[in-house]
């Protein structure tokens, strides 16, 4: 039955969409009425990742920076969800951290659109923005269709 619930977990979690009027409340009533999700979405990089972005859609960062933290925590090698933190970082002007996390992010894949998308949004908090411009191209020249660095370029 434990089995189950963590296929009936990992399907919501799956099929889960959110918009910018979710409420999280709404999200965390899903979650307390599925036997055993509670505990297991605060160990679920997917869980923490719909978290985060809900958070960061009710222009709360701090919560988001915890969930999305939390999430490469739980899954330190995931490049997906890394733009959002950037971005949440850059909302918050946290500069030390966003450096931190676009050497870690480029460190680990030089590959990934994502990376270059940390290193952009580290570049245009500090002001930087034809060389964040530079380094969202690069990001679009790893994945032409991903769309948030498109709005991030403006």
């Amino acid at each position: 039955q434990c089995k189950r619930h963590q296929l009936d977990f990992k399907l919501l979690i799956s099929n889960l969409t959110f918009s910018r009027n979710f409420s999280l409340v709404l999200l965390s009533g899903i979650f307390a009425n599925i036997p055993g999700t509670a505990a297991d979405a605060k160990k679920h990089w997917m869980g923490l990742e719909q978290e985060g972005r809900a958070y960061f859609e009710m222009a709360d960062y701090e919560n988001a920076q915890r969930s999305l933290e939390l999430m490469q925590k739980v899954e330190p090698h995931r490049m997906k969800g890394l733009e959002l933190l950037s971005t949440v970082l850059w909302q918050l002007k946290k500069e030390v951290e966003i450096a931190h996390l676009a050497q870690k992010a480029v460190d680990f894949d030089r590959l990934s659109p994502e990376a270059w998308c940390v290193v952009g949004n580290c570049f245009s908090l500090q002001k930087e923005h034809e060389t964040a411009l530079v380094f969202f191209g690069r990001s679009l020249q790893l994945n032409p269709s991903f769309t948030y660095t498109h709005t991030l370029s403006g």
